[in-house]
């Protein structure tokens, strides 16, 4: 696969995606809550990253600390290192992390059904909108309660297309098992 390379994204999230190699598209749109300050941002865009940003932490601080402190201290902090930031980040964005939308989209080429297409597309569709509109609103051209109109609409389709995929999953779960 190739590497996802963020089209655009700041005060409303990013978009994500283009071809992959093996022949299809895939598509990551990434919405935050409407409203969402600067330091909300970071704190979400760090939050993402922490599972494996963590980690590397973590391995770190056991490699660092383990000729100072020895191994046993150093297998106490390192998940100390990694669980601390989590848990602080998890309290502090609680209402944020509940209103963030993350949404996938794959189509590969022969195996893809007209749906994964269409979800694709659409992604793509919602993305543009917040483009256009964060463009339109830093050329003056866009009051800020319009951005942040069409930013919600778009958070809440957004939000419908997770609802539909989780829905059309558990139908085939449900499908599966008599």
């Amino acid at each position: 696969m190739s590497r996802r390379v963020p089209r655009i994204g700041s005060r409303w999230g990013s978009l994500a995606g283009g071809p992959v190699r093996v022949g299809g598209r895939q598509y990551h749109l990434v919405v935050f809550p409407p409203g969402t300050d600067d330091r909300d941002r970071r704190l979400l865009r760090l939050w993402r990253a922490w599972p494996v940003g963590g980690v590397l932490l973590a391995l770190a601080a056991l490699v660092v600390l383990r000729g100072p402190v020895g191994l046993p201290a150093a297998l106490v902090v390192a998940p100390v290192v990694f669980l601390g930031p989590l848990l602080w980040l998890r309290h502090t964005l609680r209402r944020q992390r509940r209103d963030l939308v993350v949404v996938h989209a794959d189509y590969l080429y022969g195996t893809g059904t007209p749906e994964d297409l269409v979800r694709c597309k659409r992604l793509v569709a919602l993305g543009t909108r917040l483009i256009d509109a964060e463009r339109a609103f830093d050329n003056g051209e866009l009051s800020p309660v319009d951005f942040q109109r069409i930013w919600g609409e778009v958070h809440a389709q957004a939000r419908g297309l997770v609802t539909v995929r989780r829905a059309a999953a558990r139908g085939r779960i449900g499908s599966d098992h008599p």
